[in-house]
């Protein structure tokens, strides 16, 4: 029998999916061949039948084998399986020069060559028109499916309202007024309010200061959000602290090079630190943090201080100053974001299942590499 690592972090449906599909690769089962009924492999994996439809159901997303009425469960040919790879597209609102744009751009590849499709991605550079203009670009073009990662203010939500009537949309990471399809968010709301209860918690830092960029746009709403119902709930309001900084603009700065902006805010900065009494400090962007407060020295000159942002997983960019600070962060998984509009989009086009809202993505609290929980007052 095949063994299946029981209490896995991987579901058991997904092992055997992965065991199938290093079968079709290996030849044990051939293109164009019957796989064993779901119950004999069932039976051959000590599963139930339900987990063997799910990976199956997995499989035949990713075009590894097909289902027929009266034949069973086939291997795909290789040419029609080369045929039947769909070309879905994203939109995104980053600039080319931004590193950013880059590491999504590797990641949504990545979602879709796991699934042996094709996945194209264009950048609004932060322009509504220019992101409407794309969206009907791909759909003349033949894609399938549509992630859209908003833009500022987007005013796009009616349009794509329409286009997700011919095509599956969804949207990602921001909100867009005005737009009926399918979301999926981080809980921002929550994330705030962990960051807030545990500086000013079991931390037990005095005051907080927010450096908040002056992007409009829901994630940073809603972050502020729930730091304020945090402070509220602690009865401390006056101890939360949020100061506007162009941290989003900068980033575009900082990807070519042109830190001149840097020595200002530093001094600002210190500024508001001292006048407030601050000894903790947020900002969401984690390269603002970086070059601002430890590469000039600022974070030195404030013993004690507890400094706090979000990164994203398995993104390891910033210097060894920063690594070495103790920095509180937020984790942000990008690809599973994508995965699962991913997820959305596929089962559109294959299984013919509507895309849904989904549950909101949970934002890990982590300080040096080990995960907190923390509890509501």
């Amino acid at each position: 029998m095949p063994t299946l690592v029981y209490g896995n972090r991987v579901p058991l449906y997904r092992q055997v999916a992965q065991a199938l599909r290093q079968r079709v690769r290996t030849g044990v089962y051939a293109a164009g061949r019957p796989l064993p009924t779901m119950r004999a492999l069932a039976l051959e994996y000590g599963v139930s039948v339900y987990a063997i439809q799910k990976a199956i159901y997995e499989l035949e997303k990713e075009r590894v084998v097909v289902t027929h009425h009266g034949k069973g469960i086939m291997v795909m040919e290789e040419k029609p399986c080369d045929q039947a790879a769909i070309l879905f597209g994203m939109i995104e609102p980053y600039e080319h020069f931004m590193g950013f744009e880059g590491q999504i751009i590797r990641m949504a590849e990545e979602v879709f060559n796991q699934r042996n499709d094709f996945m194209v991605t264009r950048s609004s550079a932060g322009r509504a028109e220019r992101e409407r203009a794309i969206a009907e670009h791909y759909v003349k073009n033949g894609v399938k499916g549509l992630i859209v990662w908003p833009v500022e203010n987007d005013p796009n939500g009616p349009f794509f309202t329409e286009l997700a009537k011919t095509v599956p949309v969804v949207v990602i990471d921001r909100d867009v007024k005005n737009c009926a399809v399918p979301k999926i968010f981080y809980d921002l709301v929550r994330a705030g309010r962990n960051f807030c209860q545990y500086l000013l918690g079991p931390m037990k830092r005095r005051r907080l200061l927010v450096l908040m960029d002056t992007l409009d746009i829901s994630p940073y709403h809603d972050f502020t959000a729930g730091l304020q119902q945090a402070a509220a709930q602690l009865g401390r309001k006056a101890d939360v602290i949020i100061k506007p900084v162009p941290a989003s603009e900068l980033s575009g700065h900082f990807s070519v090079g042109d830190f001149s902006r840097v020595p200002k805010l530093a001094a600002q900065i210190e500024k508001w630190l001292r006048a407030e009494g601050c000894d903790a400090v947020f900002c969401y962007q984690d390269e603002f943090i970086d070059y601002v407060l430890t590469e000039t020295g600022l974070y030195d000159r404030f013993p004690g201080l507890q400094m706090a942002t979000m990164v994203t997983r398995d993104i390891y960019s910033r210097s060894q100053k920063f690594n070495q600070s103790h920095v509180l962060t937020g984790v942000l998984d990008q690809s599973k974001l994508i995965q699962t509009a991913a997820n959305l989009l596929q089962d559109a086009v294959y299984g013919r299942i509507p895309p849904k809202d989904m549950p909101p993505i949970q934002v890990e609290l982590v300080k040096d590499g080990a995960k907190i929980k923390v509890v509501p007052p």
